[in-house]
């Protein structure tokens, strides 16, 4: 049985302790289900390469290696057509966003030297949203120490189900697309390509964001030395479609173009920022620190609401960290952090490196290297995740940190003397993305819950004894009631409205995409 596993250093997250919201019991409100997406300080290096350890994450759960069940959930079957399993799955141990609905996989191999075959599906509903996740994960070789990538395909989409009763096929809007794909050249490096689509009601979290408004599009390729290092290109593209329809993904001119080439070894990364000037990076996590961008907040009313505020309010806040006083300056669903009563957001010099500011008090006025280390403007801090805030309005509110930044530590370019910029790579365009149709198969019971261990049913078992086994059955604990094909929590045989959902939009795979130049 093929297990896996990747080992990209430029992956990484950040988990938040949850704020006190036990006062609201309703676990769909915003307060509770707004996600959490780590983005990227480094974004034009970055980017590009996905979070494709987070969905690795995700696959193992489905627990098909899993020691108790000997891989029982490899294969499973009914009347010859393979069959998913529910899994509850702890999805922040993933480094992804919180889901309380069960996960479902379908898992095949044809023998242990076969490829490795699981596809997983996720459907979220939401007071604001609707949701459907679908992936493929095509594993035929195990990362190792050598070749940190593994051999596999990887595809992840999420969308936006659109409800047009009558049209049913064309059910849904792109959000986000992701491909990712390892091979073994010749003379056996490893080459590792991606392709990433975000939507701009993703990337920035934003309440008032209209889905198509904006879109981004990063691409890599990176050619890898067993037990050296390797080197590769990260393009990027962002389009806004205000600009007019010649900026629209993927044929428009993008607003936003370039490519960043860069090259590493086991402890540092060079890279070029895209305007010549080249950047070291230690590449251990341990080094990694985060902030919050003005943006990067969700701010919520006692009912667990998120609220944008027009006209905006004021309230005073004091960091209990670094004891610096400010008042916070909140218009739509931004925070602006205003240290010197001036009536404007502040910044302060800070240490790309670790984040210590270079004197606690100024911005870098253009400065960048500073006794040989980089500096740049960060937020003087960031809000406690949890905090309550009276505002100048009167009201309370609850603030959560849903799009952090993460920083990878920059040191001195000294580092990195053994490394040299390569030219840019061919990287990929949206052509390269797979949109596998998966067809969500049947299911029965949750039989692997992470979030519970006490809490499943066990496979072979027949909880209600009505002779349907509980992999089988979709109302484990009704004898009337197995199946529910369409997920909406009606059994087949009283659903009036039985209509499963699939996937179907415009992939735009016969728009060409401009090239980036040299």
């Amino acid at each position: 049985m093929k297990i896996f596993y990747i080992a990209l250093f430029f992956i990484s997250s950040i988990i938040f302790s949850d704020i006190d919201r036990n006062s609201i019991a309703d676990e769909m409100k915003p307060i509770w289900s707004d996600a959490v997406i780590v983005l990227n300080h480094q974004f034009r290096l970055v980017e590009g390469l996905g979070k494709i350890k987070s969905y690795l994450c995700l696959f193992r759960a489905s627990d098909y290696i899993d020691n108790k069940n000997n891989g029982l959930f490899v294969n499973l079957e009914h009347d010859g057509s393979p069959i998913g399993h529910k899994v509850m799955v702890d999805t922040l141990n993933c480094e992804t966003t919180k889901s309380n609905t069960p996960w479902l996989y379908r898992a095949q191999q044809a023998s242990n030297d076969a490829p490795l075959i699981i596809d997983m599906f996720n459907s979220s509903e939401t007071p604001t949203s609707s949701l459907d996740t679908r992936a493929r994960l095509v594993q035929q070789e195990n990362a190792d120490a050598a070749n940190p990538y593994g051999i596999l395909t990887l595809d992840y989409g999420l969308v936006a189900k659109v409800s047009d009763p009558e049209n049913p096929s064309v059910t849904a809007f792109p959000l986000y697309a992701a491909t990712y794909e390892s091979t073994r050249l010749p003379d056996n490096n490893i080459q590792f390509k991606t392709a990433m689509y975000v939507d701009g009601v993703v990337s920035t979290g934003q309440t008032n964001a209209t889905a198509g408004f904006a879109s981004e599009f990063y691409s890599s390729t990176i050619i890898h030395t067993p037990n050296q290092g390797g080197e590769g290109t990260v393009s990027s593209r962002i389009f806004i479609n205000a600009n007019g329809p010649g900026f629209i993904y993927p044929g428009g001119t993008p607003t936003t173009a370039l490519n960043t080439n860069f090259a590493y070894n086991e402890n540092y990364l060079l890279y070029d920022y895209g305007d010549g000037e080249e950047r070291c990076i230690n590449k251990s996590k341990s080094a990694t620190w985060d902030y919050v961008v003005n943006w990067g907040y969700g701010i919520y009313n006692s009912s667990g609401d998120r609220v944008s505020f027009n006209p905006p309010v004021t309230a005073p806040y004091t960091d209990p960290e670094t004891g610096i006083a400010a008042t916070l300056l909140i218009a739509g669903g931004s925070i602006f952090i205003d240290i010197d009563s001036n009536g404007s957001s502040d910044f302060l010099c800070k240490k790309v490196k670790d984040g210590s500011p270079l004197d606690g008090i100024n911005s870098c006025q253009g400065q960048t290297i500073i006794g040989g280390e980089r500096y740049e403007d960060f937020p003087p801090f960031d809000i406690i995740e949890g905090t309550t805030i009276t505002a100048s309005d009167g009201n309370e509110y609850y603030i959560r940190i849903l799009r952090p930044r993460l920083v990878w530590s920059e040191v001195p370019i000294t580092n990195c003397a053994t490394l040299t910029i390569p030219s840019s790579k061919e990287t990929p365009d949206h052509t390269f993305f797979n949109f596998v149709d998966l067809t969500i198969p049947r299911s029965g019971a949750i039989l692997v819950n992470e979030l519970d261990p006490t809490a499943y049913y066990p496979k072979d078992g027949d909880q209600d004894a009505d002779g349907v086994p509980n992999y089988l059955d979709a109302f484990p604990t009704d004898p009337l009631k197995s199946e529910d094909d369409d997920y909406d929590g009606i059994d087949n045989d009283n659903d009036n409205e039985f209509n499963p959902y699939q996937i179907n939009f415009d992939k735009k795979l016969d728009v060409p995409m401009l090239p980036i130049p040299n």
